[in-house]
């Protein structure tokens, strides 16, 4: 385990040399927690990045995104397409390669048409990277780690988690905190850069996102558009009764519901 943590943390600094690179500017944060509060800052970042926070009002989003095999050879393309109005009354629409779903969240759970398998991993990653790109469910329990780069006109602060026996992984804020710019997860095996950094409706999203695995192409996604929900037509949201129940989805990162 020890020679398994070194290794992802030097993968995490690897990705940290070579981040500022691939980073554009992002607009300014207030009142911010400072540096020296790490665990604010990681909670008060997870209320503002994404659109699935506490709070969000509706809205509905559309994105592109191209997937890469492990090679880094492109596999195939597609759009996500979601209409949310709260945790459990949303509806989302992948289409992509060889892959088409509908997924409504309800009171009584998922429910889904056109596929009755799940959607493959790089798939699950554009819902969690628009939503909730911070997802812990608690930070008691956590060591806190700070980097500190500046390469050019981008600064990052990182604050890296880690717990005893797992894999720690990491936050990167542009230098006007609480900006997410990039994530190091699961111990450096993928990282992810935030760019075209925008606020909508009091929160950060990003409109370029560009995941890697080993250093190596895993989805890049692009936000086409994003645009708030004044009337909502409950019909919309209401499946019809003949819909499956997905499978158990434990363990992926796909933020619930």
């Amino acid at each position: 385990m020890f020679d398994a943590v070194q290794q992802s943390r030097r993968a995490c600094l690897l990705w940290l040399v070579m981040l500022p690179a691939a980073l554009a500017q992002a607009p300014a944060a207030q009142e911010a927690p400072t540096p020296q509060e790490p665990a604010s800052l990681v909670a008060r970042a997870a209320e503002m990045n994404g659109l699935g926070a506490p709070g969000a009002r509706p809205w509905h989003v559309q994105a592109t995104y191209e997937m890469f095999d492990g090679d880094g050879k492109p596999i195939g393309t597609g759009t996500y397409e979601e209409w949310w109005a709260g945790p459990k009354k949303n509806k989302r629409i992948y289409r992509s390669t060889g892959f088409t779903q509908t997924v409504y969240a309800t009171s009584s759970g998922l429910l889904r048409r056109d596929n009755p398998a799940n959607p493959r991993i790089a798939e699950l990653e554009v819902r969690h990277n628009l939503l909730r790109p911070i997802d812990e469910p608690t930070l008691e329990n956590y060591a806190f780690k700070i980097h500190e780069t500046l390469q050019g006109e981008t600064h990052l602060h990182c604050v890296e988690l880690g717990r005893k026996g797992w894999v720690p992984h990491t936050y990167c804020f542009g230098g006007d905190l609480p900006v997410l710019r990039a994530t190091v997860s699961l111990g450096g095996a993928f990282q992810t850069v935030y760019n075209d950094v925008f606020a909508f409706d009091g929160r950060f999203v990003a409109r370029d996102i560009r995941m890697v695995s080993g250093l190596k192409p895993f989805i890049h996604i692009h936000v086409e558009k994003i645009e708030a929900l004044g009337t909502l037509n409950d019909a919309d949201f209401r499946p019809s009764p003949d819909l499956d129940q997905p499978p158990d989805q434990s363990g992926n990162r796909n933020p619930a519901p």
